[in-house]
């Protein structure tokens, strides 16, 4: 089954257990409202980034972009053909939803759909986690949304990615 939210008591990202993987999601907006960054961090356990994607969407609402964040995140572990990481997000409807049995909003119905999917042939688990637990993929959106990130930003980050990257390990 699904994790519980697991933020209320963390308020620094956590590595997965030895062996695991983990992917952290969000999205930034644009003033725009109509277009978003989704971004999707897959870490190992000792913190190192292993995969990541970050992309341009269309939005509907900010719960639509977070949505979209998972189910790339989602889309991403179908991907590689990781089974059973833990995905985790800052939005805790967005979480909610996704684990939910109960028929989401209408706008949000087919993003719910896939990720529940997804989420069920690869056995993923999610978790809410605070905002400032959730900086490494909020601040690889932020740095796709300025038009800042390199290319090579998993095999080599940049210095304020690095910094965040270093952070998280070293608490």
């Amino acid at each position: 089954m699904d994790n519980p939210p697991h933020g209320d008591y963390i308020s620094r990202w956590k590595a997965p257990d030895r062996g695991k993987y983990k992917v952290n999601c969000d999205v930034a907006i644009s003033a725009k409202e109509k277009e978003g960054i989704v971004a999707a961090v897959l870490r190992d356990w000792e913190g190192n980034i292993v995969d990541g994607r970050a992309k341009p969407v269309k939005v509907f609402s900010s719960l639509h972009g977070e949505l979209s964040a998972i189910r790339e995140a989602c889309v991403m572990l179908k991907a590689l053909d990781v089974k059973e990481a833990e995905i985790e997000s800052d939005n805790k409807q967005a979480i909610s939803l996704s684990v939910s049995e109960l028929v989401p909003p209408w706008e949000v119905l087919a993003v719910v759909l896939d990720i529940r999917d997804m989420a069920r042939s690869g056995g993923h688990s999610f978790g809410w986690i605070r905002r400032q637990a959730n900086g490494v993929a909020h601040h690889v959106a932020a740095l796709t949304k300025r038009r800042d990130l390199p290319p090579s930003w998993i095999a080599s980050p940049p210095f304020s990615l690095f910094t965040h990257l270093c952070n998280d390990v070293s608490l």
